[in-house]
This record gives C-alpha cells, structure tokens and sequence, in this order.
C-alpha cells in the first residue's frame, strides 16, 4: 500500500461520475467486509446505488438479482477500493452482464492475481515515483508549494525522499 491507488481511483470517480447513470464509490471494502460481512457491503452498495437510506430494508432481498434488474440497462461507473477476496466482488459486480453497456468497473486491491482469477485482463500497476517526481511532491506540502528546496533543508529533504521510497503517501 502507500503507492496511491485510493487516491488515484478517487480523481478518476470524481472525473468521471457525472457521464454515467448511476455511479458509487466503495471505500475500504476490506475493512467493511471483514468488520461487518458481505452482506452489510451489499446493503451498503444498494445504498449507494439506489440513493436509499434504511440499508435494513435490502436485508430480505437478493442483492444480485436486484443489481442484474436495477442495472442491466443502465450505464453505471462503479469503483471498489481496497479489495481483498473474490468474494467481496462476487457479490457486488459479479458478471459484466450485470450492467449496460458503456459501464465501468475499477478495482482497487493489493492483489494482483484476485484480479486475474476474477477475469479483469486491463490492469494498471500504479507505480513508485522517481526521486525527481518525490522530491516534487515533497516540497509541494513540506515548503507550502515551493519548487525549489531551500538550502538549508536539501539534504534533510534528500534522506527524507529516500526513506520512502518513492511511495507518495509515506512523503
């Protein structure tokens, strides 16, 4: 983790959600899936989907089949952050078919091979920075959006960048 997906996912939603039917974002589906169980990250999916607020009220429904007959027709943007087990997108976005046609699904997971069990073949490995693009970012926040590192904290600025590695939530 560090290297940005969530951050990532999160511009493209906000880019893109306007230009679709229906969107959602799911933040954290690990966590809620872990915590809570699959079935209270579909209520909450539906939730979301279907701007509904008693999430108690999915409890007695078949969530796939309401996703197929909801959704099938409708050209949807949804995005899943932090997946972990196929399970989780089993439930929520099992076949493409679920979903109209033009509609986009983004997966967020630190597990490459999750991805490829479950049939997504268009994947984008989110790269480290450049010590040149760290140093950048680093001085973004560290000196209030100066592009030049003051003298005097170069070389603190320097072991700071190494340190993390390039990942840009650890700078």
């Amino acid at each position: 983790g560090g290297v940005g997906k969530t951050t990532i996912a999160k511009h493209l939603y906000n880019e893109l959600s306007s230009r679709f039917q229906a969107h959602c974002f799911m933040e954290n589906v690990k966590e809620v899936s872990n915590r809570y169980g699959v079935r209270r990250l579909q209520g909450e999916f539906l939730c979301r989907m279907f701007g509904e607020r008693d999430k108690e009220a999915w409890s007695s429904v078949s969530c796939s089949s309401m996703i197929k007959e909801r959704f099938r027709h409708r050209r949807v943007l949804i995005v899943l952050d932090d997946v972990d087990r196929s399970e989780q997108l089993n439930e929520l976005v099992k076949e493409t078919g679920w979903f109209g046609p033009g509609s986009r699904i983004v997966v967020t997971t630190r597990d490459r091979h999750l991805l490829v069990s479950h049939g997504i073949d268009l994947i984008y490995k989110v790269k480290c920075l450049h010590k040149k693009e760290a140093l950048q970012l680093f001085c973004n926040y560290a000196f209030r959006n100066e592009m030049i590192v003051p003298h005097e904290f170069l070389k603190l600025s320097v072991q700071a960048i190494n340190y993390a590695s390039g990942f840009p939530l650890a700078l």
